[in-house]
């Protein structure tokens, strides 16, 4: 319902906005918006008892003016960061395949309308009450199935460009999967980028992003592989850094001298916060309890960037077990019982040996192992001793066997092996690996 009488509002923690003047204060303190903000804010605060659809939002912000949802997007993406959200949809809130509500406290309309209640209101009947629990049990259970069955499935596009690039989406709401698709026209038409394979997800409260240079055969080059997690402040410097992500491959380099073990494998992720590259790698140490079953044990290591050094600064473990899915477009999945995480390196011996200490996301991570919870990983790509796993609570994280004894590994090669829900693998590859 519209109520054009609120003048102004209240903002998550210590920001006013005023409809009259269009004007935005965290504790008094003005906050700079352009046009298009201004008028999208107040049009969301207008209607804030209602979702808005995405066509009102531009029509409101940009009048006699055709524009993308991309230029939407990246107008509540501002607004969000203006706001300081904690994480998004805290005050302006995306509603899948519908729009956007923003949450407010009015303080003060144009005008004040009482609502006066007849004191004589009947009752209403009690056959009515009973028939209206019923439905709405009804309702409750369809959706509690259609939600059940909806969440096993991610939607996910191929897209390819004129640079021999090839663009994976993955996400859960359509709303998220158009948001990857046009965020990804913006901004890696002005970058140089060229024959890269990419997979591009919303995983829970991050993005995600894992990506390879291609060889001959169109799968990845294994020493390029990558896999980076950032959220939402950090969207628009991914793609500007991307090309900075040389070091990355020579890190990777160094530590392969340096570490190679018959019973083992490495994932390498990046972490992208404030608009700062870290990296880690895992070197995991797997042993097969029976078929299908494994237990883990792994050693996380941290880059001295002045002496291009790694150094072991946590061990967890676990165990996990892998089984087809239901799950698509995914080949198969692990169930993972993480059962310990203990830091090697105390804080102040990092800072003395020149590591910063973990991020918020990548502290976020490794609460998955300290808190015990079992979550689940999906096989979203797989080539001879190269595997990509896809997780909600971690993203994307590269499974590196290259040069490694295979008796632990083979089984996580050949399970389900021609399953190619993607359909971005050449006929050659479901032959034996």
């Amino acid at each position: 319902m519209t109520n054009n009488k609120i003048t102004k509002v209240t903002l998550g923690k210590g920001f006013t906005f005023d409809c009259s003047t269009k004007e935005l204060k965290e504790n008094e303190r003005f906050i700079e918006l352009n046009r298009a903000e201004r008028e999208i804010l107040c049009y969301l605060i207008q209607h804030a008892n209602s979702v808005v659809k995405k066509k009102q939002l531009i029509s409101a912000g940009w009048t006699r003016k055709e524009i993308t949802t991309t230029s939407l997007f990246q107008t509540i993406r501002n607004l969000r960061i203006k706001l300081k959200e904690d994480e998004i949809g805290q005050i302006i809130e995306m509603v899948p395949r519908l729009g956007y509500q923003i949450k407010i406290d009015i303080l003060s309309t144009s005008s004040v309308h009482k609502t006066i209640e007849n004191p004589e209101r009947p009752h209403k009947n009690k056959r009515y009450i009973i028939i209206s629990l019923c439905l709405l049990l009804i309702v409750c259970c369809f959706s509690l199935f259609y939600f059940s069955q909806h969440s096993k499935k991610y939607l996910h596009d191929i897209a390819y460009d004129n640079n021999m690039n090839t663009f994976i989406y993955l996400a859960k709401e359509m709303d998220d999967l158009e948001f990857l698709r046009d965020y990804t026209k913006t901004f890696v038409t002005p970058i140089d980028i060229e024959n890269k394979l990419f997979f591009i997800a919303k995983a829970g409260k991050y993005y995600s992003v894992a990506f390879c240079d291609k060889n001959e055969q169109n799968t990845c080059k294994i020493t390029t592989t990558k896999a980076v997690t950032f959220d939402h402040f950090d969207l628009n410097e991914f793609w500007p850094i991307l090309s900075l992500t040389g070091k990355a491959n020579q890190a990777i380099t160094l530590f392969d001298q340096d570490n190679k073990a018959p019973t083992a494998a490495k994932s390498f992720n990046l972490f992208l916060e404030n608009g700062i590259v870290s990296n880690s790698i895992v070197q995991y140490f797997l042993q097969q309890k029976d078929h299908l079953n494994w237990s883990f044990s792994g050693l996380n290591y941290r880059l001295n960037t002045d002496t291009n050094e790694f150094v072991a600064v946590a061990f967890k473990g676990g165990n996990f077990s892998l089984s087809k899915t239901s799950v698509s477009p995914f080949v198969a999945e692990i169930t993972v019982n993480p059962e310990f995480l203990y830091w090697i390196q105390t804080e102040k011996e990092l800072t003395k040996l020149g590591i910063s200490k973990p991020g918020e996301i990548e502290e976020y991570f490794d609460n998955v192992y300290l808190s015990n919870h079992t979550h689940k990983s999906y096989i979203v790509f797989r080539q001879k001793d190269i595997i990509l796993w896809f997780s909600e609570e971690l993203g994307f994280y590269w499974f590196n066997k290259e040069n490694m004894q295979d008796s632990n590994f083979s089984e996580l090669s050949t399970f389900n092996q021609c399953t190619d829900n993607l359909g971005i693998l050449p006929n050659s590859m479901c032959k034996p690996l």
